[in-house]
């Protein structure tokens, strides 16, 4: 296989890696707080592995489905927010690819955070949907995404170091 082939397989991989991890809802019945920690750090754990072990363009069809299949399982309830996860998730991405040091821990998830919060808050604003409808998926899409950030890099980080240590 060339490189190019084997970046496919590994984005091929992350991203069936990654979607079962949402899938864990189904399973697992955790209340929403921890659902969304635990989830989310499996999550940026592979959006991670996908920045550094394929490249852009596959990472951005990962960021893609996985805020379509979880506005798909009702997780996302609106679909203009598809794009606001898109966005922070490829922020995350980007950061982490070009970013290899220790700053990537605070710098990658705080933008993805201010990404998705802000942009949420934005187009939530816009449908003035009400208070107590979104109160919980705001909180989702607040603090939870930079401890979600900064433990999915750590997870990534002990996987990548196992797997180099192989």
């Amino acid at each position: 296989m060339n490189e190019k082939q084997i970046k496919f397989v590994r984005a091929a991989l992350l991203l069936a890696i990654a979607l079962l991890s949402q899938q864990l809802r189904f399973i697992l019945p955790l209340p929403k707080i921890l659902d969304t920690l635990v989830i989310g750090t499996l999550v940026n754990a592979t959006l991670v592995l996908t920045a550094h072990y394929t490249d852009l363009f596959l990472a951005a069809i990962t960021t893609i489905a996985l805020p379509i299949v979880a506005f798909l399982q009702g997780h996302l309830p609106i679909p203009m927010l598809i794009p606001v996860v898109f966005f922070g998730n490829f922020i995350f991405v980007i950061m982490c690819y070009f970013i290899r040091n220790k700053s990537i821990i605070l710098i990658g998830p705080l933008l993805k955070t201010f990404t998705i919060y802000g942009g949420a808050l934005w187009v939530l604003n816009i449908l003035k949907l009400p208070q107590e409808k979104i109160s919980a998926l705001v909180l989702t899409l607040s603090w939870p995404q930079i401890v979600t950030g900064i433990l999915g890099i750590i997870l990534a980080g002990t996987i990548e170091n196992r797997l180099e240590n192989k």
